[in-house]
C-alpha cells in the first residue's frame, strides 16, 4: 500500500500529521479485504511521527511489524538526483531528517538491491504473533 500515493489523493497540506492520520484511515480501509483474506499487506512510506505509526497499528488490529530501511543521507541524495523528477537536495535532506526521527527496532539495509530488500522484509512478516 503506497502511502505517498494515498497522501496525494487527499488535500495536500504540506505533509501535516493530520494528513497522515487521515491517510491511515484510508489505507486500512483499502487493506482490510486483503487482511481478511489472510494476505499480508505492506504499508510503504515515510512516517514522520510515532503517533501516526501507533494510530496505524491500532487501526490494523492484526499482527504487524514496523521496519525501518537504513539508508544513509548520501545514498538518498544520489537516488533523488537520479530520478526523472528530482525533488532536489534540500527537500531530500528535509525528508531524511524527519524520517530519521522515527526508527523501528527492526531495521533492514536499504542500500541493497530492491529484490534483496523485499526478500528481507517478506522474511520478517508476522506469523500470528503481534509485534
Amino acid at each position: 500500500m503506497p502511502i505517498d500515493a494515498l497522501l496525494e489523493e487527499d488535500r495536500w497540506d504540506g505533509g501535516s500529521e493530520a494528513l497522515f492520520l487521515r491517510t491511515n484511515r484510508v489505507a486500512v480501509e483499502r487493506a482490510r479485504p486483503h487482511l481478511r483474506a489472510g494476505r499480508p499487506v505492506v504499508f510503504d512510506g515515510n512516517f514522520y511521527w510515532p503517533r501516526v505509526l501507533a494510530d496505524l497499528a491500532r487501526r490494523l488490529r492484526v499482527p504487524h511489524r514496523v521496519v525501518t530501511l537504513d539508508v544513509p543521507l548520501v545514498v538518498c541524495l544520489a537516488r533523488d538526483a537520479g530520478r526523472a523528477h528530482s525533488y532536489g537536495a534540500a527537500a531530500t535532506r528535509a525528508v531524511f531528517r524527519k524520517a530519521a526521527r522515527v526508527r523501528a527496532r527492526t531495521r533492514v539495509d536499504g542500500t541493497r538491491p530492491v529484490p534483496e530488500i523485499v526478500a528481507a522484509i517478506v522474511a520478517l512478516l508476522p506469523t500470528g504473533r503481534r509485534r
